[in-house]
């Protein structure tokens, strides 16, 4: 079933809608006697050319289609539907109405809070509203929920550069068997070797933090820049990505310095 609505006001403006006309019409004004029909109902209906000026009944009463709503965002229902201007003979007294309001950004959830005293300051408690949401709101939501991405991502990327790393780290031992025990031989102890291969893991460490900032800083960069955004730097975060390097390296280091300190110089001497 298809409903009609009867209107006043600008509600092209205040729905947003996109209305096409026929070429002969010089104004966008509707007329008692005339109608605008949604594009859904018009394919419905197999409606003709706008130029040729086709006709609706409604409740026995015919109507000259003047334009057809292609685009309602607001109210999406009007694609499906009809719209009849005020004074309308049979649309006089509607059943219900409902207002649609432009406000300023960010006066929203303002005016829904105000409308219904406005409208009936003594029942303000019949009067429906629906507000879009809450700006800073759904700005929190959309960051909490890009906090969290990037946070699994950077743990997902800890992880890789760790294996990545102790798998490294445990293929120079092997291949530094005879030095590792050469050393031994001259009088190193474990400590010795320990500290010297964590302090190669956590130089490489320090160079890939070093490194990964600076490709970071340059991808925000080129982002925002092609996006037309403002960039935005903590510089906090320098110091920091070289810290979480070092403790990247320790930790990918570890293995390998535990598989080093156990070889004995007396096996890689008779190799």
């Amino acid at each position: 079933m298809v409903q009609p609505h009867s209107y006043s006001g600008d509600i092209q403006t205040a729905a947003r809608l996109t209305v096409r006309y026929p070429s002969w019409r010089t104004d966008q004004n509707v007329k008692p006697g005339e109608v605008l029909i949604g594009v859904q109902l018009a394919q419905l209906l197999e409606l003709g050319p706008l130029e040729r000026g086709p006709v609706v009944t409604i409740n026995r009463t015919s109507f000259q289609v003047v334009g057809i709503i292609e685009q309602s965002p607001r109210l999406p229902q009007l694609q499906g539907e009809l719209l009849v201007p005020e004074n309308t003979p049979g649309f006089v007294n509607p059943k219900t109405t409902r207002a649609v309001l432009l406000t300023a950004a960010g006066a929203a959830q303002q005016v829904a809070r105000q409308v219904p005293i406005a409208v009936n300051p003594y029942s303000p408690e019949t009067v429906s509203v629906q507000a879009p949401s809450d700006a800073k709101g759904l700005r929190v939501k959309i960051e909490q929920g890009v906090q969290t991405t990037l946070i699994a991502f950077s743990i997902l990327a800890i992880v890789v550069a760790v294996a990545a790393l102790t798998n490294a780290m445990l293929l120079a031992v092997t291949a530094r068997r005879g030095e590792i025990g050469m050393r031994k031989a001259l009088g190193a102890r474990s400590r010795h070797v320990a500290w010297l291969l964590a302090a190669e893991s956590a130089y490489v460490g320090a160079v890939g933090g070093a490194v990964g900032l600076a490709l970071g800083f340059v991808a925000v960069l080129v982002i925002t820049l092609t996006q037309q955004w403002t960039p935005v730097f903590d510089i906090r975060l320098g110091p920091l990505a070289v810290v979480a390097g070092i403790v990247i390296g320790i930790l990918g280091g570890t293995t390998a310095v535990a598989r080093a300190v156990r070889i004995r110089p007396a096996d890689t001497l008779r190799q």
